[in-house]
């Protein structure tokens, strides 16, 4: 009598094809892990997020936020003002506080809850202050709200014995690690633009280089722009397949750092080298820490225990829910600018939260026109009245600022006795190096105009004639 074939669940697949390859990984997700590696990485975000505070308070910024008249908001957080002075800096003391409760896990939860919170309204005060940085710092607040963290290596799990634990599941790695990836991989794909792969703006950032010690003068000839922005390009795009591979781990956290320590001298960028720098630890096997110990004090090191596979359904539930809608919508934001035309570094429809890092440089000039529809009377607003340097600068380079700055201008007529007011602006910019162009459509009317969130007519498109200037004619030779 022939033997009968062995019967396979519904959930059974080959291995070899790649569904089942997928569900193996995506199992692996809800699989127990050493969590001393995510605790680590709370420790050094919450230390990084009070040195990041305390740079706020020490430079001085933190009074800048009472000294503006008028602030600039993200679409949708036109109505967050900063405290008064007093109470604004006792926030930010507060923030550190809990920057430092979150690094010794003390209440992590309550803690990480409080910093969130704080962060996002902190964030939102001014948009002209807009950093990748500090966006990312938003996200990566969330997830330390949502991840079990505090329960080792903490005040918490000596003071909560019975909540200590030396696991956690594989998924809370897994999200900061594609979290910090991505950073990596888009900005790789915002570079993926035609002034980039012409090693602008680059090439002009570079030029004044010469003044600086050595390596200044070889930094500042023409053909090293064009290494930087190739390397950067290059960098970007494999810098997160390569450190999920453990055969080339080690040997791409070697070139970030060198990348990062690179930034931090080329470029004012505050944190984020060195917050970049202590992620790559999160791409360490999950138990490294207690190895590391067992090698400074001369222990064998103890090779990783195999765990046992349970029985289970597989990554189920709200976890997974969480961890897939997150990603998700960190995969999908970066991508929107496509659902506008033109460059987005021109119109910046699609720049914000899309880690579009340092790709471009505009000079521009501007100005606003209210008219007075009653009297018939025009007059130049005198930006200086309402907005700080930075803010004036920052807003003559972006349309969306650029019209909640009208809409402030008509307010304020209406204040001074104008309550029926036409605002117009005369805006000129020019792209990395191309010869200015009008900017925004002079005829329209910003002060009735709304936030769009398609693209929006009124900002004028690129003239395609108008080219890069010559690399070569625009990089200065050091004498």
């Amino acid at each position: 009598m022939p033997r009968a074939s062995k019967s396979t669940t519904p959930t059974d697949s080959d291995p070899t094809e790649p569904q089942g390859w997928f569900r193996r990984r995506w199992d692996r997700l809800g699989e127990p892990v050493n969590r001393a590696n995510i605790e680590i990485f709370r420790i050094l975000f919450g230390a990084i997020m009070v040195w990041e505070v305390w740079r706020y308070i020490s430079y001085g910024w933190v009074d800048i936020y009472n000294e503006q008249t008028h602030h600039l908001h993200y679409p949708g957080f036109e109505w967050v003002e900063p405290l008064p002075h007093d109470q604004l800096m006792l926030f930010f003391y507060g923030m550190s506080l809990l920057g430092l409760f979150i690094c010794i896990g003390f209440l992590t939860r309550y803690a990480a809850i409080a910093f969130s919170v704080g962060f996002i309204y902190w964030f939102n005060l001014e948009a002209t202050d807009y950093l990748n940085h500090l966006y990312l710092v938003a996200l990566l607040s969330i997830l330390v709200v949502v991840l079990p963290l505090g329960r080792s290596l903490s005040v918490d799990a000596w003071l909560f014995p019975k909540q200590a634990s030396s696991d956690a599941p594989r998924w809370t790695l897994e999200i900061l690690r594609w979290q910090v990836g991505l950073v990596y991989f888009f900005g790789g794909v915002a570079k993926m633009n035609p002034d980039w792969l012409q090693a602008q703006p680059m090439m002009m950032w570079l030029e004044d280089y010469c003044e600086r010690p050595w390596p200044g003068e070889i930094i500042a000839q023409p053909e090293a722009a064009w290494v930087i922005s190739y390397a950067g390009l290059a960098l970007d795009l494999l810098a997160f397949p390569l450190l999920c591979w453990k055969r080339t781990r080690g040997a791409i956290m070697i070139v970030l750092v060198g990348f990062h320590l690179s930034n931090a001298w080329l470029f004012t960028i505050g944190i984020f080298p060195w917050f970049m720098i202590g992620a790559l630890l999160l791409y360490c096997e999950p138990d490294w820490p207690q190895r590391f110990i067992q090698r400074l004090s001369g222990e064998t090191v103890s090779r990783p225990t195999a765990r046992k596979p349970t029985e289970s359904s597989g990554f189920v539930g709200p976890s997974a829910v969480f961890f897939s809608t997150w990603l998700i919508i960190q995969m999908a934001l970066p991508f929107r600018h496509l659902l506008y035309p033109g460059s987005p570094s021109w119109s910046e429809e699609g720049h914000w939260f899309a880690w579009h890092m340092k790709l471009r440089s505009k000079d521009t000039d501007i100005d606003f026109y209210i008219e007075d529809l009653d009297s018939g009377e025009i007059w130049r607003a005198d930006l200086r009245d309402y907005f700080d340097g930075r803010q004036r600068r920052k807003l003559a380079s972006h349309p969306e600022l650029i019209r909640q700055t009208a809409w402030i201008l008509s307010e304020e007529a209406a204040e001074d006795g104008h309550p029926n007011t036409r605002v117009t602006v005369d805006s000129w910019a020019g792209l990395n190096g191309r010869d200015v162009q009008r900017f925004i459509d002079p005829d329209v009317d910003l002060s009735k105009v709304g936030f769009e969130w398609g693209a929006a007519d009124w900002i004028l498109p690129q003239d395609p004639k108008l080219k890069l200037n010559p690399p070569t004619a625009s990089a200065r030779q050091c004498p």
